[in-house]
């Protein structure tokens, strides 16, 4: 995790890397059609057309950073875990964006995903329709709340 390259690498070091990770992950979702809506730390938050687009982009995202790992020391590889959610979002000019499936997606790839895990929720898994992806459907207890979601594998 990040605390433990801070300690072995230094503040400076370690804002580096974030801004590479950023710029890797918003090339990534560039060339997909994906807006990159704001980036925080480490996280980035984009919006793209249709779900399938946003699965394209996040398995690209996780090819992008397997192929920039191979070449690393073991302390610089980086993995990411992504979230999708689908829905209406309230979006600031750009700037920001608000609502329920934001939430969600933000909650999967922070909290519930590992590694190079992609999980979508309910809403992107009724908006999928054909596609090449095995989905897994797991749940998780949250807030007292039974939250399914799905593993794309």
């Amino acid at each position: 995790g990040d605390a433990r390259v801070t300690r072995t690498t230094g503040s400076a070091q370690l804002l580096a890397l974030i801004l590479q990770r950023r710029g890797i992950g918003a090339a990534v979702i560039e060339a997909h059609g994906g807006h990159l809506v704001k980036a925080v730390a480490d996280n980035l938050c984009a919006s793209f057309d249709d779900p399938t687009t946003a699965i394209h982009a996040a398995l690209a995202v996780h090819e992008a950073f397997a192929e920039y790992s191979d070449n690393q020391l073991p302390e610089a590889r980086i993995e990411v875990a992504i979230g999708l959610g689908h829905g209406q979002i309230l979006d600031l000019d750009g700037e920001d964006c608000f609502g329920d499936e934001v939430n969600l997606a933000f909650k999967l790839g922070e909290d519930i995903a590992e590694g190079t895990e992609t999980l979508v929720t309910g809403s992107v898994r009724a908006q999928l329709g054909q596609h090449p992806w095995r989905l897994e459907q797991r749940q998780q207890r949250i807030a007292g709340l039974d939250l399914p979601y799905w593993a794309v594998l």
